[in-house]
C-alpha cells in the first residue's frame, strides 16, 4: 500500500492526515482560538494584581500618586472583561483599551504619562495574565 497524506485549511483551523504501511495520524491545530482561560481564572488573575498594587501602593506613590488609583481603576474594569468564548487577541485587545481608556482619564487629571519600572510587584501579577502581554508592554513604556 502506497502512502497517502492530506492538509485541509479553513479560516483558522489546520488539519493534516497522513496515511501509510500499518499507520494511520491525524492531527489538527486551531490558531487564535478560543482563549484557554476561564473567567474564574481571569478573575483569580486579576484578583492577584490588585493584591500585587496594594503591596506596591508607597512605590507608586513615590513616582506619582495616582498611579495607584489609575492602575486599580484599570484592574477593576479589566475584571469585568469577558474571556470565554473569545480569541486570545480579542481579550489582548480588550485589555489595553481598558487601559488606554483609563490612562487617557488619568492624563487628562494631570498624570504624566511614565513607563513603570518592572521590579513592581503589579507589573508582574499583570504579566502572569495569559492575555495581558500588550498591558505589559504599556506600562512598561515598550
Amino acid at each position: 500500500m502506497g502512502s497517502k497524506y492530506s492538509t485541509h485549511i479553513s479560516n483558522s483551523n489546520i488539519g493534516a492526515f497522513g496515511q501509510g504501511d500499518n499507520v494511520n495520524v491525524s492531527g489538527s491545530l486551531t490558531l487564535g482560538g478560543p482563549i484557554l482561560l476561564t473567567q474564574e481564572q481571569h478573575k483569580a488573575a486579576i484578583k492577584r494584581a490588585q493584591n500585587a498594587l496594594n503591596e506596591d501602593q508607597d512605590a507608586l506613590a513615590r513616582i506619582d500618586d495616582r498611579l495607584h488609583e489609575a492602575l486599580g481603576q484599570f484592574l477593576r474594569l479589566a475584571r469585568e472583561i469577558q474571556v470565554e468564548q473569545r480569541s486570545l487577541a480579542e481579550v489582548q485587545s480588550s485589555m489595553k483599551a481598558t487601559l488606554e481608556e483609563v490612562w487617557a482619564q488619568q492624563a487628562a487629571r494631570g498624570m504624566a504619562p511614565r513607563a513603570l519600572p518592572r521590579t513592581l510587584e503589579v507589573v508582574g501579577a499583570i504579566a502572569q495574565h495569559p492575555a495581558a502581554a500588550e498591558v505589559v508592554k504599556k506600562l512598561l513604556g515598550e
